[in-house]
């Protein structure tokens, strides 16, 4: 098109590829990118953003660049788009808004139940008989003299229990899922568990699952249906009433939910044990493009946690048939395995970080005993720890994510 016959196209897909968090800074960052024009005439861009949706208060010439990084900037809600520019002054269409949440607080890596607010994690069971949740604050040692708890949900009505954030507070509130009826019920830690709230998402058959897929501190309700392959999101951003759905993995598979692309939300996953390859869509693109590794194979269980502390997932398995962990890890672009064994067949196992140095420490619950087995990554996964917490005789179900 003849730059001077009318305006340009605006850039395509303006897409939020990183969020920044520092947990003692007063201010933070938002790195973005989009898709550059296509008309040859474009030489260059302007970012627009503001705090209202629509109203753009700031703007930056940021040249022929298609990324750019917003620093120190206050932590908020920002509606962000671009326009891109010819030599002669014309200047097309803002592209289509998007929505970057920045925030101070540091996301967990290495997703686990939290009741006590300190980013370590806490022993938690709950008892399907009489819907009792009991955790062992990391404050208190995790000894069974400083547990905690209360009843929520019935094991018989086949609620499913959950660890999640749902209030954004930085702390785990007490969540079930009922199949029958595809309803979430939820305690909120923000009101000492004693505030209910509820939604109706996803039907028998279904997946549940919790996390942080918008960046806004709180996590959102997830199912995953194995089998057409349809992943259904309700955004906690719109007060659960706003959905994002994608296909991706079909029967067979097993669905995750971790963050791999450093940018504080959470990415679609699953890991197919037939040929053990891992596929997942990265939030940085909306969910539209992702990337694959092979690791494990049938009979392990997969897992996803931080071990190298850069703020991304890293690629693991536990073997029960021989307690061997292996993992690859992000800081290595997944070319790096690791390995070491702790536990066995029978063994829950789980990722958690106990010492609370923001990597992944391994675990394993032995229903036989009630006791919990864990290895911290602070002695380089040569130091244990042992607790009792839970019955595999009465039933309890270790809630580990």
């Amino acid at each position: 098109m003849d730059s001077k016959s009318g305006l340009i196209r605006a850039a395509a897909a303006l897409v939020v590829v990183l969020l920044l968090n520092a947990a003692r800074l007063e201010a933070a960052s938002v790195t973005l990118a989009w898709d550059p024009n296509p008309e040859p005439e474009v030489t260059g861009y302007i970012l627009l953003y503001g705090t209202k949706p629509g109203v753009y208060t700031a703007q930056v010439n940021v040249g022929n660049r298609t990324q750019y990084s917003l620093l120190s900037i206050p932590e908020g809600t920002y509606y962000v788009t671009v326009q891109a520019y010819t030599a002669d002054g014309i200047i097309s269409a803002p592209a289509v808004e998007v929505t970057a949440v920045v925030r101070n607080r540091p996301v967990p890596a290495t997703p686990a139940p939290d009741f006590d607010g300190d980013n370590r994690t806490d022993l938690t069971i709950w008892r399907p008989s009489t819907g009792a949740w009991t955790w062992s604050s990391s404050l208190s040692g995790s000894t069974t003299s400083g547990a905690s708890g209360t009843s929520w949900g019935s094991g018989s009505v086949g609620d499913v229990p959950l660890s999640g954030d749902l209030d954004g507070d930085g702390v785990n509130d007490l969540v079930v899922w009922r199949p029958t009826d595809g309803t979430w019920y939820w305690l909120m830690s923000s009101s000492n568990f004693t505030g209910a709230d509820s939604r109706r998402w996803g039907g028998y058959g279904d997946v549940p699952m919790l996390a942080d897929l918008d960046g806004d501190g709180a996590d959102d309700i997830v199912v995953w249906r194995p089998s057409t392959g349809d992943w259904f999101c309700l955004m906690s951003s719109h007060n659960y009433t706003t959905a994002e759905t994608r296909r991706w993995g079909g029967a067979g598979d097993v669905p995750l939910l971790a963050d791999f692309d450093g940018d504080g939300r959470a990415d679609i996953t699953v890991w197919r044990p037939s040929t053990g390859d891992w596929f997942w869509l990265k939030s940085s693109y909306n969910w539209y493009a992702g990337d694959t590794r092979r690791w494990g194979g049938a009979g392990d269980q997969p897992l996803l946690g931080d071990f190298d502390g850069d703020g991304r997932a890293d690629i693991t398995v536990f073997r029960p048939s021989t307690g061997q962990w292996f993992w690859i890890t992000s800081g290595s672009s997944y070319r790096s395995g690791f390995a070491t064994t702790w536990g066995g067949q029978g063994d829950v196992p789980l990722l958690g970080d106990f010492d609370g140095d923001r990597r992944a420490d391994i675990a394993v619950w032995r229903p036989s005993t009630g006791q919990w087995f864990w290895l911290t990554s602070t002695s380089g996964f040569t130091s244990g720890f042992v607790k009792i917490l839970g019955s595999g005789a009465a039933g309890d179900v270790p809630v580990v994510k």
